[in-house]
């Protein structure tokens, strides 16, 4: 595909009223497919739509075992775009920036910069303060 292409597929995909549910079953199918020593365990994947819609991730790990990452689902990712031209392909184009580089990522020391919700889920990403280089805000 061109890069043309792919902008265009990505386009066209975001712009789909099922756009959100796409990206939640392919954050399970992205998940699904790390094999060997996956850093993090997803709990839950919801669309929330009061705002700009985006996808509540809850996810724990060694560290942090309540988590919780937002990402607006009209995102792209930093890096690439879809390789093919259907909605689940830039879904899960997503999907496996998402899962490799968001939430495969330890947080580190910024784990106590998190906004805490009353469930005690430590959560960052769209709409939470800025953490720093290369953690989204």
């Amino acid at each position: 595909m061109s890069h043309e292409e792919q902008l265009d597929s990505w386009a066209r995909a975001i712009v789909r009223p099922d756009w959100p549910e796409q990206l939640v079953a392919a954050i399970y199918r992205a998940t699904a497919a790390v094999t060997i020593g996956a850093p993090f365990t997803i709990d839950t994947v919801a669309v929330d739509r009061s705002t700009e819609p985006s996808l509540l991730i809850r996810y724990g790990n060694d560290f942090s075992p309540r988590l919780g990452f937002r990402w607006v689902v009209t995102t792209p990712p930093t890096a690439g775009l879809p390789t093919g031209p259907s909605v689940e392909d830039a879904a899960d184009h997503a999907a496996q920036w998402i899962v490799m580089f968001e939430l495969g990522e330890p947080l580190g020391n910024q784990v106590h910069y998190l906004t805490e919700d009353e469930d005690g889920v430590l959560w960052w990403g769209h709409g939470y303060p800025y953490l720093g280089p290369g953690i989204r805000d």
